[in-house]
């Protein structure tokens, strides 16, 4: 009776543990796609060439091994960018430029366009294995919510 506890023992252990450690391969075409389809945008977005969204995140263009990126026309603080990099480290060194391209841009619109702030503020920054993604978006729940139900 013991060995058969702890064989069921170690057998939920396994699957909890291989449930979320990464997540499964995810299209960021298609994630870009159903944040877009929702109402979190307020601006219409257009997308931008990989190398130029890398250039403007400060981002090597040979590290990720995909990326989409999404711009507003400048006039509000909209954007969507996201990365399928080669390796969690360079998750993590996207999300640190990420966050970096957060603060240069709060720091431009508050003397450009001051009631853009506040998205920025709410900015949605998601990494989960290798996947990074960033919405700022008028209604952040609603790209949140988008973007979410992509890492599940």
């Amino acid at each position: 009776m013991k060995k058969t506890l702890v064989f069921f023992l170690i057998i939920i252990f396994a699957v909890l543990y291989g449930c979320g450690t990464k997540p499964a391969d995810i299209d960021i075409s298609s994630l870009a796609d159903s944040v877009m389809a929702g109402s979190a945008f307020s601006d219409e977005l257009a997308p931008a060439d990989s190398q130029i969204g890398c250039y403007l995140y400060g981002v090597d263009p040979a590290l990720p091994e995909n990326s989409v990126f999404l711009f507003s026309s400048g006039a509000t603080a909209e954007e969507l960018a996201a990365f399928k990099m080669r390796s969690a480290a360079d998750a993590e060194t996207v999300e640190t430029a990420v966050r970096e391209r957060i603060s240069a841009q709060r720091a431009s619109f508050a003397d450009y366009n001051p009631d853009e702030v506040p998205k920025l503020d709410r900015a949605v920054v998601k990494r989960s294995g290798v996947y990074v993604v960033l919405c700022v978006a008028a209604d952040s729940s609603a790209a949140e919510s988008a973007v979410d139900a992509f890492f599940r």
